[in-house]
C-alpha cells in the first residue's frame, strides 16, 4: 500500500539575488565574524533603499553569502536597477574606512523564476541557474584579475531582456556587458550580462591591471571606460 501524494507547495515567481564575499574564507574567525556582520548590515540597507521588505523576503543564509528570495508582485523596473545601484553605493560607503584585508567584494547574481519552498530548502530550476552564475568562470576571474573591483554582477539573459536593457530608474544598460558562461561540470550553459562596479580610488591610484582575457561576447570595461573622469590626465593625477 502506498502512502498518498501530498499536496505540491505552490510554485511563486519571485526575483532571486544571490550574493557572496570574496576571500572570506582566507581570514581568521574574529575577521570572518566581522565580515560576516558587515555583509548582513550591507543586505539590510541595499534592500531598504531598494525599496524592498526583507522580512517579507525567504533567506538562505551561508555564512559568507546569501540567497535572497524576493517577495511576488514587485515593480520590477524599480526594484530591479535599484538593487543593481544599491550593491553599489553600499559596498562603497561600507569600504571607505576599512583596510585591503577588511573590505568587502562581491559576487552576485540576479534572475527571476518559480520557487517552491520545500522540507529543506528550495526547488526551483531558476535558483540553480542564479547560484550556477553567482559561481561562473566570468564572475571570478573579474574579481580575480580586477582588483579595483567591489561588485561582478552577473544578471540572466531574460532578466535583462525583461528590465534591465529598457534603462528603468536611468541604469545605462551600456553598463552591461554580455558574456557566455560553460560549465560543463554542472551541465550549464548560458548568456550573462555583467555589471562591474569599482573603487574609483584605487582606479585612480593606477592599481587596475590590463583587462583579462575572459569566456566572452564582448571585453570587459577598462577603467578608463568606467572612469573617464579619473583619467584625463593620466592615471593617479
Amino acid at each position: 500500500m502506498t502512502a498518498p501524494d501530498r499536496p505540491v507547495p505552490p510554485g511563486i515567481r519571485r526575483l532571486i539575488v544571490a550574493v557572496d564575499l570574496v576571500g572570506s574564507s582566507r581570514h581568521d574567525h574574529l575577521r570572518q565574524l566581522n565580515t560576516q556582520r558587515r555583509l548582513v548590515e550591507l543586505m539590510q540597507r541595499v534592500c531598504a533603499e531598494a525599496g524592498v521588505d526583507r522580512d517579507a523576503c525567504l533567506r538562505q543564509p551561508q555564512g559568507d553569502g546569501e540567497l535572497l528570495l524576493l517577495p511576488p508582485g514587485l515593480d520590477e523596473g524599480r526594484v530591479v536597477p535599484g538593487l543593481v545601484r544599491e550593491l553599489s553605493i553600499a559596498l562603497r560607503e561600507v569600504n571607505r574606512d576599512l583596510g585591503d584585508e577588511a573590505r568587502l567584494r562581491l559576487r552576485s547574481a540576479l534572475h527571476q523564476g518559480i520557487v517552491h519552498e520545500a522540507a529543506n530548502g528550495f526547488v526551483s530550476r531558476a535558483v540553480v541557474r542564479a547560484c550556477r552564475l553567482l559561481d561562473s568562470p566570468v564572475l571570478r576571474q573579474a574579481m580575480s584579475c580586477l582588483p579595483a573591483c567591489e561588485l561582478a554582477l552577473a544578471v540572466s539573459e531574460q532578466l535583462y531582456e525583461d528590465v534591465l536593457e529598457h534603462g528603468y530608474r536611468g541604469l545605462d544598460p551600456d553598463r552591461f556587458q554580455r558574456y557566455r558562461v560553460d560549465m560543463p561540470e554542472k551541465g550549464f550553459s548560458a548568456d550573462t550580462w555583467v555589471y562591474l562596479s569599482f573603487d574609483l580610488g584605487r582606479l585612480a591610484a593606477g592599481t587596475a591591471p590590463p583587462t583579462p582575457p575572459l569566456p566572452a561576447l564582448a571585453p570587459l570595461p577598462t577603467p578608463q571606460e568606467v572612469a573617464p573622469h579619473l583619467f584625463r590626465n593620466g592615471p593617479g593625477r
